[in-house]
């Protein structure tokens, strides 16, 4: 009896230390908003350049690929870029 107490202890100690280690580090604090006041130095950028075109390795099968091109030309019209 002794020793199935002692292995449900060391389950339950080991399944807590797996939930804590997998669990999300909440000692980091988000970092605050600019105020209004702040401006932006010179050299920030305030927006990502978009890329002329994307390159996208697909599987070679043909109802894959009718797939991918359907997606892709729905990418291209809502943002202009495109998809080789």
């Amino acid at each position: 009896m002794k020793l199935r107490s002692f292995l449900l202890l060391v389950v339950m100690g080991l399944a807590l230390a797996f939930l804590v280690a997998c669990g999300p580090d909440r000692e980091e604090e988000a970092a605050p908003a600019p105020s209004e006041g702040e401006g932006e130095t010179e050299g920030e950028v305030t927006e990502a350049e978009k890329p002329d075109t994307l390159t996208m390795w697909v599987n070679d099968e043909d109802a894959q690929l009718d797939a991918y091109e359907e997606i892709t030309d729905r990418f291209t019209e809502e943002t202009g870029i495109n998809v080789d």
